[in-house]
């Protein structure tokens, strides 16, 4: 019994030994790969912030293709979300633009001072949900829709009179107040509706 007592403490030695010296080596490698990761995700944020603030701009010279194409490229490297190919051509070709983010801050805003109440994206509250909606409809018809959308009932836009005979008849409040510049805002909020 007195051996066994006595080879107990030489395992438990060991075992102290092992853990003292085990403990900060994997300690150090878990927090080396944290501060990998945390850098690798700051600069694929900043490469994604480059790549938009080139893709805003409204420029299609020669030079400013080739440098839209090196930020397609690099955002799509660099965001979680990966673009489709008819998106990336657009945005390369300058067809279409990336909002700014103070675009898509203030579109939000608008939306939820004047479009909350009766909109959401994917379910019906008093009028129809919203997401997709800037793919079935043109930026003119949402315009004329959100301006005046009674006017656009007159006119017999035949998509409006069809909104408006399945939501009883009540047509779209006129937002006549809003400015051109605001309601492209609303829109361009719209578009990142999912």
């Amino acid at each position: 019994m007195s051996s066994e007592n006595r080879e107990k403490p030489k395992w438990e030695s060991i075992l102290n030994v092992v853990s003292i010296a085990v403990i900060p080596i994997v300690i150090a490698v878990v927090g080396w790969w944290l501060q990998s990761s945390l850098q690798d995700q700051s600069i694929k944020r900043d490469y994604v912030q480059l790549a938009v603030s080139i893709l805003k701009e409204n420029d299609t010279t020669k030079q400013n293709m080739d440098l839209r194409s090196w930020a397609v490229k690099l955002l799509n490297e660099n965001s979680p979300v990966k673009l489709d190919a008819s998106v990336q051509q657009q945005l390369k070709s300058g067809e279409i633009l990336l909002p700014s983010p103070e675009e898509l801050t203030s579109g939000l805003k608008l939306f939820q001072v004047n479009c909350a109440q009766c909109h959401a994206a994917n379910f019906r509250v008093i009028g129809p949900k919203l997401s997709g909606v800037v793919n079935n409809r043109t930026k003119e018809w949402l315009l004329k829709m959100i301006t005046n959308g009674t006017a656009l009932i007159i006119s017999g836009d035949k998509a409006a009179n069809e909104l408006y005979a399945e939501y009883n008849q009540i047509p779209h409040p006129n937002f006549e107040y809003l400015k051109t510049e605001e309601i492209e805002q609303i829109i361009e909020y719209m578009k990142n509706m999912k």
